[in-house]
């Protein structure tokens, strides 16, 4: 019985330390397309010890992360209706399905009060280019640093969760009871990578046609270009249905960023070359694929179980 508790308690405390460990390392993409689609099926953890932190992992031996978040339940600036009701929400999610690098992106939800998702679900999805790492988050004690795909950081300020620094801005949450009128989450980019955002209310932001309306990304370079050029999601993720299926699968056309960058420079008439200049030390390959990244997650795994070793020692 004290065997049994023991490891149960100890368990949990080891789940937590070694999440927010396992999170907190920067790591090159382990390839570029998902090979595990059952990967997307992650399990969600909180932590009383990182409040607004939620991250999203597969088991294993190590574990695999996943995905995590970062939740602005209320604050002064960004979230002020937050401070006085629970039903009010900005959340950073951070997605990295199997670690691939087609799958890492950022959406930005909005959630002003409770209500139906397509009433009240707010969101910008936003990719980063060149993506180099997959995304990670460290606890710094006052602020939680967030290393994006680019390699840049951002800061979120640990009590209320709002950007304090780095290359995102951000505007407060949009409380408009209208929906029809209500503004998607106003996040912008300024950082030196190549940024592609897309926003929707309570549907799938990549879809290239909503309810009648034609979409349109938003494609910035800010680095080096003042502008922004649009581009309809049709060229950039797969609007074919597959035979079964009631909606497309909307997955990336462009597995690799040299392949995505070809498209952004063809239709906006820019020069990416410097793009490929933001390289991390374990990115290999100039077209931004992966067949040398190395797999840091299964290097450093321990090689012994430190729950069983400790619950032996105590008894």
């Amino acid at each position: 019985m004290i065997k049994l508790f023991l490891t149960i308690f100890i368990s949990h405390l080891f789940a937590s330390d070694s999440l927010l460990e396992l999170a907190s390392w920067s790591q090159a993409p382990e390839r570029d397309i998902v090979k595990d689609q059952d990967a997307k099926f992650a399990i969600l953890q909180s932590f009383a010890e990182a409040p607004g932190v939620q991250i999203g992992y597969r088991p294993g031996n190590p574990k695999r992360i996943m995905s995590f978040t970062v939740q602005n339940s209320g604050s002064s600036k960004m979230n002020p209706r937050g401070l006085k009701n629970d039903d009010s929400l900005r959340t950073w999610h951070f997605q990295f399905t199997d670690r691939a690098r087609e799958s890492i992106y950022m959406v930005v939800r909005d959630q002003p009060f409770s209500g139906r998702d397509s009433h009240v679900n707010m969101q910008t999805e936003m990719h980063l280019f060149p993506r180099n790492v997959v995304p990670s988050i460290k606890d710094l004690g006052d602020r939680y640093r967030v290393t994006l795909p680019t390699g840049e950081t951002v800061d979120y300020d640990r009590k209320s969760r709002e950007v304090i620094a780095g290359p995102f801005k951000e505007q407060a949450i949009d409380y408009n009871s209208n929906r029809q009128a209500r503004a998607n989450p106003k996040i912008d980019y300024n950082g030196n990578g190549l940024s592609i955002k897309v926003s929707q209310r309570g549907e799938n932001p990549r879809y290239a046609e909503i309810w009648g309306q034609k979409k349109s990304a938003t494609i910035s370079y800010p680095s080096k270009y003042s502008k922004s050029c649009s581009l309809s999601p049709a060229l950039l993720w797969d609007h074919k249905k597959v035979a079964g299926e009631d909606t497309p699968p909307l997955t990336a056309l462009y597995k690799t960023d040299l392949e995505l960058y070809k498209i952004v420079e063809r239709h906006c008439h820019w020069d990416l070359s410097g793009l490929l200049k933001m390289k991390s030390p374990d990115q290999t390959n100039i077209d931004g694929s992966c067949a040398h990244c190395g797999n840091k997650l299964q290097e450093i795994a321990p090689a012994v179980d430190p729950i069983g070793e400790l619950i032996k020692s105590l008894l």
